[in-house]
């Protein structure tokens, strides 16, 4: 696909026939607040901070991607999780260096992953998310809890509210398909993110919920605040990371000039991370991934209809 930047009230074209009506940085900042409340949303589930989740949803992605891109494999599985036999291991190694984690802090985040239960070695050492870990009702609840917020997230897409409405929900191989796509597109955005901000995922979680935090104080969104600022502390407490790690992560995104210092302590943007070298190509891939996905979810069969 390609990107073609547009404007407020411009519809946002992708080199192919599909396109949204909203502009591009509406769609950028829907994205973010989708994908932080989705990681939230795991992250709650299975009691874990942030990357330790994307770890887990990296692996089971990685376990069952050919089952996410194969209908018909799909169909014949089911709503059901698919079983161990079906899902193909993926080494620590690889997941490290498609998501910018150093080895050693992939290999602490695996091993809580696996004392929680979550993760099991499979024969050859690969790593699988085993289908006993994704039959308690916790998850079940992730799965419908996930697609609520999907389809809010498509609606605002096409320019539509979810507000006061009933959404309505699918069962059985939909809802797994929405599952399956939604995660492939938060680990699709995350990388781009940590490519676009610093090569590494830690930095970039800590940069994503400053962004977050700082855009829903801005007048545009009914804020009060004409340079909004946040707290580290602020940061530390939505990612369930530690304060020091923050702030280290904090101090790399000031360095890389994302970021700066306010007068009162607090952080906020930049002044010119708009002419940041990254800033286009991040926008642009981010709106290409999102329109991807708002297709995906089409033509899998996810509408806009509301229950009576």
């Amino acid at each position: 696909m390609r990107y073609e930047p547009s404007g407020p009230g411009h519809g946002a074209a992708r080199g192919g026939a599909f396109s949204l009506p909203i502009g591009d940085v509406e769609i950028a900042r829907l994205a973010r607040e989708f994908v932080l409340d989705c990681v939230n949303l795991v992250a709650g589930a299975i009691q874990a901070d942030h990357v330790s989740t994307l770890l887990f949803m990296a692996i089971m992605h990685a376990n069952i991607r050919h089952i996410t891109h194969d209908p018909a494999l799909a169909e014949r599985l089911g709503g059901g999780a698919p079983p161990d036999s079906e899902r193909r291991p993926v080494s620590l190694y690889s997941l490290a260096r498609a998501y910018h984690l150093s080895y050693e802090t992939a290999r602490r985040h695996l091993r809580q992953l696996i004392d929680a239960g979550l993760v099991e070695r499979a024969s050859d050492q690969g790593l699988i998310v085993p289908t006993r870990a994704l039959l308690g009702p916790e998850v079940s609840n992730v799965v419908t809890r996930n697609e609520l917020r999907t389809r809010r997230f498509f609606r605002q897409l096409n320019g539509m509210t979810s507000e006061g409405v009933l959404l309505p929900l699918s069962t059985g191989t939909l809802r797994r398909q929405v599952s399956r796509l939604t995660t492939e597109y938060f680990l699709v955005f995350l990388r781009i993110s940590s490519e676009a901000v610093s090569h590494d995922l830690v930095t970039t979680l800590v940069f994503l919920a400053l962004l977050q935090a700082i855009t829903e104080q801005h007048p545009v969104m009914g804020g009060r605040e004409l340079i909004p600022t946040t707290s580290v502390y602020a940061a530390a407490r939505q990612l369930h990371l530690p304060y020091e790690t923050t702030r280290r992560h904090v101090g790399k995104l000031i360095t890389a000039g994302l970021c700066a210092r306010a007068d009162d302590g607090k952080i906020r943007l930049a002044a010119d991370i708009r002419q940041h070298p990254q800033s286009e190509g991040y926008l642009g891939a981010t709106i290409v991934e999102t329109c991807r996905l708002a297709e995906s979810l089409t033509l899998a069969g996810l509408d806009l209809e509301l229950e009576a």
